[in-house]
């Protein structure tokens, strides 16, 4: 597990950085309450900040609580596609949405025929004109709409087509 400096006048100055790069975007306030609550958190454990950044998102979403797997603890020692294929199939999912690539298309690591051959579906998220910086470009930028906004940015990838 990667550790972190727990530094609490690097994460004020953190926000004091957001607010400032973003203070004419409407929803800038969702994104700084958002960035606090996951500060709150005093863990110097990069993946318990990560955990807690994903559970406050789904929260603000409505996404409701998301059960969060650990590959540390599933025990999968494959590479690439398989481990993609072995750690869906160990937490009990379908599918496995990825970001695009050069192209569009998945990453070097990613054989679609190996995933279809599970029944595994394949997803990538289609940003279009979106800058995509970051999570809280998108909360600052779209506030509670971004839910919404986001929804047809989901476009399952047709495996063997």
């Amino acid at each position: 597990d990667v550790r972190l400096v727990n530094n609490v006048r690097d994460r004020a100055r953190h926000l004091r950085t957001v607010r400032h790069l973003y203070r004419d975007a409407p929803h800038v306030s969702d994104a700084l309450a958002l960035m606090a609550e996951v500060y709150r958190l005093e863990s110097d454990r990069a993946s318990e900040l990560a955990i807690r950044s994903l559970d406050v998102l789904a929260e603000y979403l409505g996404l409701g609580k998301r059960q969060v797997f650990l590959s540390s603890g599933l025990s999968c020692t494959s590479h690439k596609t398989e481990m993609v294929r072995d750690l869906v199939l160990a937490v009990g999912g379908d599918s496995y949405l990825f970001g695009p690539g050069r192209n569009g298309l998945p990453g070097h690591y990613l054989e679609p025929s190996l995933l279809a051959a599970r029944d595994i579906d394949l997803y990538c998220m289609e940003y279009g004109e979106w800058l995509r910086l970051s999570m809280i470009h998108d909360i600052a930028q779209y506030g509670p709409d971004l839910k919404q906004a986001l929804q047809p940015r989901l476009q399952r990838l047709q495996l063997g087509a």
